[in-house]
């Protein structure tokens, strides 16, 4: 009985000790697979298709009116479930995503769904329907969410280690639009000022939640796009991600010791 409370306790620590290797590596997959899914959808469509796409992105942006959806912390509220007959959600709708988000430098690829419901959130990085859609051009300001970190996976749990001059992206159809971080910025939740449109400009905000695991602030990451993308990129995020074999590899020998202790002391037992 002692045998196999042991055994027990070993296997539910290293059930503890892997779980969120595992989990995140499960997630990062199942981001990657949804992306290439989107690449592979967008890449099936026709160059008219994909106009069609831009120009109701446009007419959208165009049509954003801050008195009939006024701009909240998209952590507390959502107008998602008020846009189901608005058209909102056939716009970019290429498969399961619109889009996705890729920070090369704290190496993050997050798909971009539709809204910032808690089953978005769940799987990635959301778009606050009352700002403008991802696409670019003058008067435009996106904006992406996503959570700082889950159980599961740290989503854009690194954010805060972006700095002024950094490049973030954002993949529209068969375009990556580059932003250069302007300003980064904490505040209280209903603080959403910095999230307006602002004349002539083309710009898009990360937010999360800080401090990490408290949650009582905002944490704005702003960046105006620029087009000279290509010098200012330092790395690329890798397409996959290897499995954590290097956690089973310290299991298995913490296993073989503890065996081969008790076989050891087993035996000095006997002896005596």
């Amino acid at each position: 009985m002692k045998r196999v409370i042991i055994i027990l306790t070993f296997l539910v620590g290293a059930g503890l000790l892997l779980y969120p290797h595992v989990s995140h590596w499960w997630m990062t997959e199942r981001h990657i697979n949804i992306i290439q899914n989107y690449d592979g959808n967008v890449s099936a469509m026709s160059e008219r298709e994909k106009q069609q796409q831009l120009e109701n992105v446009k007419r959208f942006n165009e049509n954003i009116n801050f008195e009939e959806a006024p701009l909240t912390d998209p952590f507390e509220t959502s107008p998602d479930e008020e846009l189901e007959g608005s058209g909102y959600y056939n716009l970019l709708n290429v498969g399961e995503t619109m889009g996705y988000v890729n920070i090369p430098l704290i190496d993050i690829r997050l798909p971009i769904f539709h809204g910032t419901g808690d089953d978005v959130l769940d799987r990635g990085a959301g778009h606050m329907s009352n700002t403008s859609m991802p696409g670019g051009g003058e008067n435009t300001h996106t904006v992406i969410t996503a959570h700082r970190g889950l159980a599961r996976t740290k989503m854009f749990r690194d954010l805060d280690q972006l700095k002024v001059g950094d490049i973030f992206e954002i993949q529209v159809l068969d375009e990556t639009l580059h932003y250069e971080v302007e300003h980064i910025e904490k505040v209280l939740p209903h603080e959403t000022e910095l999230l307006a449109l602002q004349e002539g400009r083309d710009l898009a905000t990360l937010i999360t939640c800080t401090p990490y695991g408290i949650n009582t602030h905002r944490l704005l990451v702003t960046g105006e796009r620029i087009h000279a993308e290509e010098e200012k990129v330092d790395q690329e995020v890798s397409t996959s991600q290897s499995f954590p074999w290097h956690w089973i590899v310290v299991l298995v020998l913490i296993s073989i010791t503890i065996i081969v202790a008790k076989k050891v002391r087993k035996k000095r037992q006997d002896n005596v």
